[in-house]
């Protein structure tokens, strides 16, 4: 409970921005802290332990105030001098400044006297809490929990506490263990069951992921392969794999999603819509056949991906076009890029006839932002023998520059008109490569007029609706954007 405090005709508040006084009591002794508040009758000081003194006047021989906070400081909590959560926020906000540490951690100190429950407060000056006990650092709680266990017949093995029946069979099978968050081992099996987790194939799930465990099962009978997921809000992952994988896709696809944030929502955009809510990776052929000679079928959005890896010739990906692998495993890179993709699509709710190179562009950028290369196309084979007389791939922004600069000079780039109105069937390596550079000049040099460019889908002739975005012709962006290209490092 917060003391209350009353203005009387002697307090000052000049006393608020002093730290480290020093009490000298009619006994003798010394009081060191900070005074906050001084009455007719008594003085108020906070010590160095956070504790809050109050000292009848009659007992002060003598007062003797110490350096003030420092200016910059001081002026966080002006008004606020006795607001816990004011002096909190005030410590937090200087606290990466060296030469205002100290102050920090007086201004966390008054809080805590002031709110002895502010746990926030408590864990800013390195207290840790044992049970309902808080203790001055690490070091204090771990004698106390030590002593505890020890009279409760625990021992310490491996970094924690075991109970001494368990201690032969931890060392023996350690798998069977896990840490409860109190630094004691319990059994896996009996820890999961008291949190109700739900059991699945040596995994664990929480209870909010039943229907996630319901579609594991259901894939399960469907191919009479092991799957394991993973979920995170509205996007869920199952493969035909261990659950690490499951979660490193997942996490991928969360940074992609981030990436795309980042780099093209304008600062308070919302961006409600997303692909799909369910992504399942059937790992090998096998499975992938049986999966289909079941009737599997994937619920879902319209999004919904199928992807099948390691040697296989081919993939489904949602609404993308099937996509040549050439017997490597790249339905990572596929997910990637055609979340990349999709985002834009969505984003700036493009449909497959409308500049399409804007979307592979973006499929692109993800591949190189999160994995760290291109390795899916989408121009067909003949594209690349027509145009860059060349079956070989670039994966990345070096490589597509170098074929872009060869197009150039042999004089076989196309005008942008032509580019944004090129359908997806109809791209070309070159045009990948244009579209790839095209979409980073935008967004480096003319953002809003992309984002309503890509947004805006009413009718009108491509040539004016060009204009009212970008406030240029399509002619003179094709000057400019190809003396971009030329000064790129």
């Amino acid at each position: 409970m917060r003391p209350t405090f009353f203005c009387v005709a002697f307090l000052f508040f000049s006393s608020f921005s002093m730290a480290q006084d020093t009490i000298t009591l009619v006994s003798g002794k010394r009081v060191r802290g900070e005074v906050i508040h001084q009455g007719e009758k008594e003085v108020e000081v906070v010590t160095r332990a956070a504790k809050l003194l109050v000292i009848p006047k009659s007992d002060v021989a003598e007062i003797k105030m110490g350096k003030p906070i420092r200016k910059s400081l001081a002026a966080q909590i002006k008004g606020k001098e006795l607001d816990p959560d004011a002096l909190l926020a005030a410590a937090e906000w200087g606290s990466d400044t060296k030469s205002l540490k100290k102050d920090c951690l007086r201004l966390a100190r008054r809080a805590l006297a002031l709110e002895p429950d502010f746990a926030k407060a408590r864990r800013y000056l390195g207290q840790v809490r044992f049970e309902d006990t808080w203790y001055k650092n690490q070091k204090e709680a771990d004698k106390a929990l030590a002593k505890k266990m020890r009279a409760s017949g625990f021992v310490f093995v491996r970094g924690a506490w075991v109970a001494k029946s368990e201690k032969g069979r931890l060392k023996r099978s350690p798998g069977l263990f896990m840490l409860d968050g109190r630094r004691k081992w319990r059994l896996t099996d009996e820890l999961m069951k008291e949190r109700k987790m739900l059991p699945w194939k040596g995994d664990w799930y929480k209870p909010q992921e039943k229907l996630l465990v319901d579609e594991l099962r259901r894939f399960e009978e469907l191919t009479g392969s092991l799957f394991q997921g993973a979920q995170h809000g509205p996007t869920t992952v199952v493969i035909s794999g261990r659950r690490g994988e499951a979660e490193r896709i997942l996490s991928r696809i969360r940074a992609t999603r981030k990436w795309f944030d980042e780099t093209f929502k304008p600062k308070g955009e919302t961006f409600v819509a997303g692909p799909s809510s369910l992504i399942v990776i059937l790992r090998d052929r096998p499975t992938y056949l049986s999966f289909l000679k079941r009737g599997g079928a994937i619920h879902g959005a319209d999004a919904n991906r199928v992807a099948y890896g390691q040697k296989h010739d081919s993939m489904s990906f949602g609404p993308l076009s099937r996509v040549s692998c050439q017997a490597e495993p790249l339905w990572e890179h596929t997910l990637i890029s055609g979340t990349g993709a999709t985002m834009m699509r969505l984003w700036g709710h493009i449909d497959f006839d409308a500049a399409p190179v804007l979307y592979v562009a973006a499929g692109h950028l993800a591949e190189i932002r999160i994995l760290g290369e291109i390795r899916i196309h989408f121009a067909k084979a003949d594209g690349y023998d027509r145009v860059a007389k060349t079956t070989r791939k670039y994966r990345s922004l070096k490589e597509a520059k170098k074929l872009l600069q060869e197009a150039l000079k042999d004089n076989k780039v196309i005008g942008l008109s032509r580019l944004f109105k090129t359908s997806l069937g109809g791209l070309t390596a070159v045009h990948e490569a244009q579209g790839l550079f095209l979409l980073q000049y935008l967004k480096q040099t003319n953002g809003d007029g992309l984002r309503v460019f890509v947004q805006d889908r009413g009718p009108g002739e491509f040539a004016a609706r060009f204009l009212a975005a970008f406030k240029i012709t399509p002619e003179k962006m094709q000057e400019e954007f190809w003396r971009w290209f030329e000064d790129l490092q």
